[in-house]
Formats: structure tokens, sequence, C-alpha cells
């Protein structure tokens, strides 16, 4: 790559001092530079080594530090090698969550995000745009890959804004905008182009599609560009969409109207916002017609109905997490831990459980089983998060990913700190029993496998891409990502027996959810479409799609062990062949 940094470079940041950028903190490699995190900074260098000088970047980052919006990361100063010459910028460093993950039914279940919470966050968004506009400057690209979500102390989610140096303004022009989000009716960039592409991606916050996708009669699957030409949006009659696609009465009424004359009449204007007063028109989400077929396909079981509560969450250790916080023993039914995050991971200990999750920077981990109550398994070790692959126990440190192993002392036992792994912790995303890692530009997937090992495997078909969503068992895994045109796509790995090698099927997809059960076995359960649960081997390529009444696509899939069980209306339920 032109301009990449390995090794430990010594740099300048203005206004702050002297600083080493080592590989331990990379980000991400991506467009045009490189993310460092250093402390609380975040430093982007350029990898193209003449840009700072050729689109004199110096001085339209000096404007940029400006900008005082909360939910605007903007640049605090440069960064200077050292030979003097700027080489890119630093910012503050944002703890968020990328917005691709909130448009998941995924992220909504497990944090208990409400229509309530998107109209905050759609709101704040809003007003960033605004911020900009009265600045004079144009977004140009903010598509979903350039914002992050917080959580503040009081449960609300507001917007960061990333990537601020690709804004237009003043003697800088417009550059690249992602397609999804591009009004091909334009014939410049404007204040309307800016304010469609916010139309796109926060519609896609309430209902978890681009308006563009779906089915529709005349028009080839997934082109949206077609479709947005000729304004043939979701709420074209005729088009189909599945369960999994939120319900867009939930939509404030008058922001609903705007979406409708934005995405299907071609109307240009800034939108109102959600909370702004007036009935609006109410809209039912259209669905695909259910595949009328016989019930006895499948076996459906009520394992778990819990009283005045519900289930959001299944792990692998036969552990149901409800909406209240507490955990409760699928097979029993009784209650492991009376309150625990939506980030707290379990996994079984045979004869019981181990709960974890951090506090203040720290593991906190508590031991359960069935002849006693819940117990301490004091550890000391600072911690960024906690992270499962099938059923072992890790931490998310400064120096890797670090094995949390429980051994048996007497009757009760011990969290002890096992095996340590080098990753760049800040580089690798954690999904269900998987990690992405962006080794400088090279993707690589952090696989548990076995009893103690850890593989880290080389994915080229990774390698430029934002992983949404992702679920893996022993030796096969499915994910979800997004490239740089806004594409979404579905990948199922199967590796071998040692994790050098592995096969992948890859296929575009509408939205970025993934409603799938990876399970031991090697085989991946999967529901894409109403009526049909699609059982795929990695392994060997074959696809088995079996029809079925009962299978919607609002049922949430997990797999215990070989076992898939899937939640529907705050039950557990079983789904086996007859």
């Amino acid at each position: 790559m032109n301009g990449a940094i390995r090794g430990n470079i010594p740099v300048l940041l203005e206004g702050r001092g002297k600083t080493v950028l080592r590989d331990a903190h990379h980000i991400a490699t991506g467009g045009e530079g490189v993310l460092y995190r250093v402390r609380d900074a975040v430093v982007k260098v350029y990898t193209d080594a003449d840009k700072m000088q050729r689109d004199n970047m110096a001085a339209k980052i000096r404007e940029l530090t400006r900008l005082t919006h909360t939910h605007i990361v903007a640049p605090k100063g440069l960064v200077f090698a050292k030979n003097t010459h700027p080489i890119g910028y630093w910012m503050s460093y944002v703890d968020g969550e990328p917005l691709t993950r909130v448009f998941t039914n995924s992220f909504w279940k497990r944090t208990r995000f409400s229509v309530a919470h998107a109209s905050t966050l759609v709101e704040a968004m809003r007003d960033v745009v605004h911020y900009a506009h009265g600045k004079r400057m144009l977004l140009v690209d903010p598509n979903e890959l350039n914002w992050l979500v917080v959580r503040d102390a009081g449960g609300a989610y507001t917007p960061r804004i990333l990537d601020v140096d690709s804004w237009s303004f003043g003697a800088w022009p417009p550059q690249v905008v992602m397609l999804s989000i591009r009004d091909v009716h334009a014939r410049e960039l404007s204040e309307l182009s800016d304010w469609f592409a916010w139309g796109v991606v926060t519609f896609q916050v309430y209902t978890g599609i681009h308006p563009y996708k779906g089915m529709l009669a005349g028009f080839k699957p997934h082109d949206i560009e077609a479709r947005m030409r000729a304004n043939a949006s979701v709420f074209r009659d005729g088009v189909r969409l599945n369960r999994a696609v939120r319900d867009f009465s939930h939509i404030p009424g008058v922001l609903l109207d705007w979406y409708e004359a934005v995405f299907e009449h071609g109307e240009r204007s800034a939108p109102p916002s959600p909370f702004a007063r007036g009935a609006g028109t109410v809209r039912p989400t259209r669905t695909l017609r259910v595949v009328q077929t016989a019930r006895g396909a499948l076996r459906h079981q009520k394992l778990f109905a819990p009283p005045e509560d519900r289930a959001v969450a299944v792990y692998p250790s036969g552990v149901v997490r409800l909406a209240s916080g507490a955990l409760a023993d699928l097979a029993t039914g009784d209650i492991v831990v009376l309150q625990a995050s939506h980030d707290a991971e379990v996994i079984s200990l045979g004869d019981g459980y181990a709960v974890a999750e951090v506090h203040e920077g720290k593991l906190v981990v508590t031991c359960h089983s069935a002849q006693e109550a819940a117990y301490a398994c004091p550890l000391t070790l600072a911690a960024h998060r906690v992270v499962r692959g099938v059923n072992r126990l890790f931490a998310i440190t400064d120096n890797g990913l670090r094995e949390v192993r429980f051994p048996k002392v007497g009757k009760h036992r011990i969290a002890s700190p096992a095996a340590q792994w080098d990753i760049l912790p800040h580089a690798t995303e954690w999904f269900d029993g998987i990690g992405v890692m962006d080794a400088l530009g090279a993707a690589y997937l952090i696989v548990p496998f076995g009893g103690r090992g850890v593989a880290q495997v080389r994915v080229r078909e990774l390698d430029g891409m934002r992983v949404v969503s992702g679920v893996a068992s022993e030796r096969v895994a499915a994910l979800v990502a997004v490239d740089d045109k806004g594409v979404y796509q579905r990948l199922d790995f199967s590796f071998d027996t040692s994790l050098r090698t592995y096969k992948v099927a890859t296929r575009v997809v509408d939205v970025p959810d993934l409603n799938a059960a990876a399970l031991p076995k090697g085989v991946i359960a999967s529901i894409e479409e109403d009526g049909e649960l699609r059982i795929s081997v990695p392994a060997t390529g074959v696809v088995n799609k079996v029809a079925d009444a009962g299978i919607r696509t609002d049922m949430a899939l997990a797999a215990v062990g070989n076992r898939v069980v899937y939640i529907k209306d705050g039950a557990v339920w079983s789904l086996a062949m007859q």
C-alpha cells in the first residue's frame, strides 16, 4: 500500500506533543488513510504521501478544527513526521458502535433499542447536517460507514460523524459519493443531495432496509441504481419485503410522508424533525407472501416462556437473556443472574455457568452451580470487553486476546488467566463467536476452535469490507459485510480441521441482518424468506431449503449445541426435522 505505516513511527501531534505509532495502535485501514488509537486520540495518516500538498489538506484541516458540534469528530490538529512534513491529522477517540449495527434487529433486541431511541438518534443526525450547512459545508458522502453511535450514561443514543476531512467547502470541491446514498437525479452535489443521503441512512435506522431494496417485478434483485433512477422505492405498490423489515408505521407520520415524497415521488427538500407535530399517513410494511405448505415439514416445540418477561437472546450454553436483564437456565427456567448487561457473556462449566462482563475497565466474573447460589470468581484483569468463542471465554486486553479458564478448587471454581494470543485489539471487531481483524488493510478472522486453539485466518474476500454481523461455531461461520459501494454480502465459511484453509460461498443480500445459527457439526441454519428454513453445509456446498408455513423471518435463530432454537413473541422454541 502506498504510504502505509508499519512498525514504530515517531510523529508529532500538533498541540499535544510527540508520540510513536505502533502496529498495536492500529484501528483500521481504508479509503484514504490508516487510523491509529493512541490513548484518547485517533491519528489518521494519509496513505497517499502526496495528498497533503496536492490537495492543500493542511489548510483544510485547520479550517475543520473550528467545528465545535458535539456530534462531529473534527480534527484537533495536524500530525507531522519527524521531517516536519504534515502526514495527516488527529482527533478525539470515540467509543461507539458502527451505525450499520443499529440497522439490525439483533442490535434492537440485544440493547432494547426502541423507536423512541431511533427518533432521538435521527434528530441528532439531522442537527449535524443543519450545522454543517450553516457553516456552508457539504457532507458529500455521509454514508452509514461514516457514523458511529454512542450510548450516554442516561441510556440515550447519539451519533458521531467521522471523516469530516472529505467534506466540501471553499476551495475544496466534492469528491466521491457511495452509490447507495448518491442522488442519481442530481446534476451536482448540494445541500439537497446531502438530505437525500441522510434520508437513505436514517430510513434504515427505523426499518433495517435500504429504501430501494426488496423484490419488485421488472427490476433485477439488488439493482438499487436502476430502482433509484425509476423512483421505485419500498413504497411502490407490488414491492415485497420480508417480516424482518421493521414496520413503517413506527416511523413518525410527518417524517414518513417526507420519506415517501423523496424516495417514491422524487421530491427534494430538507426533512422535518421526527418530533414535528402532525399525524402524517399510517402505512403498514408490505411483506412477502408466506409459503403455504404443510406444517409437518418441521417440528416446533415450545421450551421456555418466561412469566411476565420476554426472552431476547439465547447463548450456546443454554442460558437465556431476558428483556429485564435477568439470565435464566433454558432447561429448568431457573434465574441464574438477576441483572446482567447486554454485553455480558455466558459459558457452561458442566456443573454450572460462568457469567462475565467488563465494568469500569475490569473483568467481573461470577460462577453459578445448581447446588448453591452464585459465588464470586475473583480475577484482577484489566479488559476492554469480554468475548466468547463456542464455549470458551476471552478478555480483550491492551496486549491481545487472553483466555479465562475455570479450574475447580475444592467445591468451587476459580477464574484463572490462561493462554494469550497476539491480535490488534483496537482493530478487531467481535461478533457471536468470531472476531474480524484489520491488520493494516489485510483482513483476518479470529476463530477459537477445539478446546484450546485460536486461529488467525487470512481472508482476502473481506479486504476493504466492513463486517456488520456474524456468527460462528467450531469450523463454520456466517458473516454479513458491506463494501465501499454500499452492497451487503453474505459469506459462509467452512474451515479445515487445522483452520489453515477454508471454503467460502458469497452472495448479495438485501439487509445487514444475519438471522442464523451455526452448529458445531458444521451446519448453518438461517431464515431469509418467510416460509423457508435454509440449511447449508459450507464444507460441501450443499444447501437444502425446507418449506414450512411456520417459518417466519421475525423468528430469531440461535444454537444450543447442535440444536436449533428460536425466539418468537418472547418465548424460546426448538426447531427440528420431523
